[in-house]
């Protein structure tokens, strides 16, 4: 599933071409690699996405210090993403979320778990997404620096993080089709 060429970013315009480039880039690697190698994939994913919501954030906010990225993402996609297509979202990836929510079984990961839950079963369907891929971002936190040997099943769960994956390219194709 590559990328398709630069095409129109009337969308992205508050990114700079410098920005568009380095997330197109990444993208195009993770879409060519195969799900046999699920690490890179994620990683790649995540770099795609941390890249996105970091101009985002910048060009909307400026520099402000010690932010947290969990603020930032949620300050990023509560202006990006619709709760209409956060609904679409939850339905299109409902067996990559079902995957993340049983197979983090790490107490690490209740609280994230729990908000997400609350706000799907509240009908909050934006906030039940953000929630999750805050989920992710800790998934991807703990792979990228906690102690994980590439065979360890918690921090190298395939299913898990292919769905992290989907969750994350799903998501960059909702708020900005003009990326692929």
């Amino acid at each position: 599933m590559g990328l398709n060429s630069l095409g129109d970013d009337r969308m992205l315009d508050d990114l700079t071409g410098g920005d568009i480039k380095r997330i197109k880039s990444w993208l195009n690697e993770a879409c060519n690699i195969t799900d046999n190698d699920f690490f890179k994939k994620m990683i790649f994913c995540w770099i795609a996405f941390n890249v996105y919501y970091g101009a985002r954030y910048l060009s909307n906010n400026g520099k402000k210090q010690n932010q947290y990225e969990t603020d930032k993402i949620w300050h990023v996609l509560s202006q990006t993403l619709t709760e209409s297509k956060a609904r679409g979202l939850l339905n299109e990836c409902s067996s990559n979320i079902d995957v993340i929510l049983e197979k983090t079984t790490n107490t690490y990961y209740k609280p994230y778990k729990e908000k997400y839950r609350k706000a799907h079963q509240e009908g909050k369907c934006r906030d039940a997404w953000i929630e999750l891929i805050i989920l992710v971002e800790k998934i991807r936190n703990r792979v990228f620096h906690g102690g994980k040997t590439y065979d360890n099943p918690e921090y190298g769960n395939r299913e898990v993080l292919l769905s992290c994956s989907t969750i994350i390219l799903s998501t960059l194709k909702a708020i900005e089709r003009n990326l692929f």
